[in-house]
């Protein structure tokens, strides 16, 4: 904490590049103990408000879970969980001040209420920020990516893929949209439209003779990439939707009404009557059935 404190006047870039990533800058793959170790670090680092352009770089060191690790450490600071952002909301209930964010674990069995974001992130547009940012990370293991502590910033294929919610409203801002009560899932799909014109104009720059057969691996990323897009889509509706679905209750199912069976009187199934004695009840009917076949032989004597 000592060295960070020397580099507070410059980028957060500046001092992760200073304190943190010097000691491991070199060409290649990085060891999976240093690799490990970088992770551990900048989770501590991201515990403190970063701008946009060190979220993007920190990409090509971070995963889903470990960008969970981040919004986690950052709430139990109070803190809101997108990185960029520096707030600390309170909630005032019965006169008293307590920090809207907490560090809450899911409990299973019970819904989420669609206001649960709020126990993590400052307001509704940094949760959907931080989801769409979250969805872009990639799961290839840190320790399998190519000389991440070596390039440069920009020159990495992890940052030059991450593009931010800020980026694509500031954009739509400055065109004049109205973007107050846009859907989060028009924004998705206004980002998936940026990575396929980026990939299209990858395409036409191209010379057909430099052209060769996809890596089967690159492709199996960039459709999981795809897929986790849309499992951020369906997080967010969920979300929303949950405490709708919480207040509906399944309704018991029918049970068809028997008059009888054996010698149970049937109702509902909460209203079953069973015989006052089921011996008693054998015997009656073993004595009828007797009197019955006697009935029949002297029927035949007659």
């Amino acid at each position: 904490m000592n060295d960070i404190s020397k580099y507070k006047s410059e980028s957060p870039l500046a001092k992760f590049s200073k304190t943190i990533l010097s000691r491991f800058i070199a060409p290649g793959l990085v060891p999976v103990r240093q690799a490990n170790t970088i992770i551990l670090l900048l989770i501590e680092f991201m515990t403190e408000n970063v701008d946009a352009e060190f979220l993007k770089y920190a990409s090509r060191f971070l995963t889903p879970d470990s960008y969970d690790d981040i919004v986690s450490e950052r709430n139990v600071l109070h803190t809101c969980g997108y990185p960029i952002c520096p707030l600390q909301p309170i909630k005032i209930i019965h006169g008293k001040t307590s920090p809207q964010i907490e560090y809450t674990t899911a409990t299973p069995g019970i819904p989420t209420s669609a206001s649960s974001y709020l126990r993590k992130y400052c307001t509704k547009r940094h949760f959907q920020a931080s989801m769409i940012y979250r969805a872009q990370l990639s799961e290839e293991a840190v320790w399998a990516r190519l000389d991440i502590a070596y390039l440069r910033n920009g020159d990495g294929e992890w940052e030059k893929s991450i593009t931010l919610l800020d980026d694509i409203l500031e954009a739509k801002t400055a065109s004049g949209e109205d973007i107050s009560d846009r859907d989060v899932k028009e924004v998705v799909a206004s980002l998936d439209q940026l990575q396929l014109r980026q990939k299209d104009q990858q395409i036409e720059g191209r010379n057909v003779d430099d052209d060769r057969e996809p890596d089967s691996m690159r492709e199996k990323i960039e459709k999981a990439k795809e897929l986790r897009m849309k499992d951020a889509t369906l997080d967010l509706e969920i979300t929303e939707r949950a405490a709708q679905e919480a207040n509906v209750l399944a309704k018991p199912p029918v049970i068809p009404k028997v008059d009888s069976y054996e010698g149970y009187v049937l109702g509902s199934a909460a209203n079953i009557k069973a015989p006052k004695s089921y011996t008693l009840w054998k015997e009656q009917k073993r004595q009828e059935k007797l009197e019955d076949e006697l009935e029949s032989k002297a029927d035949v004597y007659r």
